[in-house]
C-alpha cells in the first residue's frame, strides 16, 4: 500500500508545511490516485517571515534554536494543524546546501509529524547532494507516516476485533498472559535472540577491558540496542494482537491506558 492508500484506509487527511522540501511532499503525494480525498491544502513556507505569518512560528524560537531545529519544526506543525485541521500534519526545515553564515553542513534536516495529539520530531543528517537530500527526506517522512499509522491502528482500530475462541469472561488478563499466546517455538526464538545479544554484550565488555578503539565499541553497542528494540517491538505487537484484543472484547478498556504508555515508550525518542 502506498501512503495515499494508507490514509484512505484509516479515513485520514494530511497537510504539509514545507521549507527545505519546497512542495515536494505535497506534489509527490498528489502523484498517487485519489490524493484529492486526503489532501486539501498545504504550504511552502521557505522564508522565516512566511513561517511566522502563516504558521505563527515565533521569531524568538528561530533566534534561539536556529530556523533548522526540531523546535522550529514543532512550532511549524502546531501552526499548520491550527490552520488546516488535517488529522496528520507534517513540517520540514533544513539545509540542503552548505550554510556559510551559520557554518552548518549540507543535509542537516528536521521534520515534525503531528498525529493523534503527539508530535514526533527528529533531526537527521543526510550526506548527499541538494536534490538527493530532499528526495531522501521525502521517502523518510512518507515511510515514517505509514509506520505511525500502522502503530496507532493497532491500538485504536484493530483492538475491537474479537479473536476467535476468546469471547468468555473470567480473569482476562491473568488468563491471556500466562503463555497462552506464546508457543514453545516462540519462547525458544526469543531466548535465542536474547542469548545472542547477551553474547554481544559480553564481547563489548571484553573490548572495553582490552582498551579497544571507542568507535568499534560504540558500533557494537548500537547493534545490541537495535536487537533489543526489535525484540521489544515484536513482543509489543504480540501483546496487542492477543492480550489486549482479548481484554477489549470482554469489555475491559482499562488496558488502553497501559497501551498508551507503551506507545509513548516505543516512540520515546521522537515524541514531544
Amino acid at each position: 500500500m502506498n501512503i495515499v492508500e494508507h490514509l484512505l484506509a484509516h479515513n485520514l487527511t494530511i497537510s504539509f508545511a514545507e521549507s527545505i522540501t519546497g512542495g515536494l511532499l505535497a506534489s509527490s503525494l498528489i502523484d498517487y490516485p485519489k490524493a484529492s480525498k486526503v489532501i486539501k491544502e498545504s504550504y511552502v513556507v521557505y522564508s522565516n517571515e512566511a513561517k511566522h505569518r502563516i504558521l505563527d512560528v515565533k521569531y524568538d524560537t528561530i533566534d534561539k534554536y536556529d530556523v533548522v531545529s526540531v523546535e522550529v519544526a514543532q512550532e511549524m506543525v502546531i501552526g499548520l494543524s491550527k490552520v488546516t485541521k488535517a488529522k496528520i500534519c507534517v513540517s520540514t526545515t533544513g539545509y540542503a546546501s552548505y550554510d556559510k553564515e551559520n557554518g552548518r553542513d549540507t543535509g542537516i534536516v528536521c521534520y515534525a509529524i503531528l498525529y493523534n495529539g503527539n508530535i514526533i520530531s527528529e533531526e537527521v543528517t543526510i550526506n548527499k547532494s541538494r536534490n538527493e537530500v530532499r528526495n531522501t527526506l521525502k521517502d523518510l517522512i512518507f515511510n515514517k507516516i505509514i509506520e505511525i499509522i500502522e502503530w496507532y491502528s493497532l491500538f485504536y482500530l484493530k483492538l475491537y476485533y474479537t479473536p476467535i475462541g476468546y469471547r468468555n469472561g473470567g480473569k482476562i488478563m491473568d488468563d491471556c498472559c500466562k503463555n497462552k499466546y506464546r508457543t514453545e517455538e516462540e519462547k525458544h526464538n526469543l531466548t535465542v535472540r536474547l542469548n545472542r545479544i547477551t553474547g554481544q554484550i559480553n564481547g563489548i565488555k571484553n573490548m572495553i577491558n582490552e582498551d579497544r578503539y571507542c568507535y568499534d565499541i560504540i558500533v557494537q553497542l548500537e547493534a545490541s540496542i537495535k536487537g533489543l528494540k526489535k525484540i521489544q517491538n515484536d513482543m509489543l505487537k504480540n501483546h496487542i494482537s492477543t492480550c489486549v484484543k482479548t481484554a477489549i472484547s470482554n469489555g475491559d478498556e482499562t488496558i488502553l491506558e497501559e497501551i498508551k504508555e507503551l506507545l509513548k515508550l516505543s516512540w520515546k525518542k521522537y515524541i514531544k
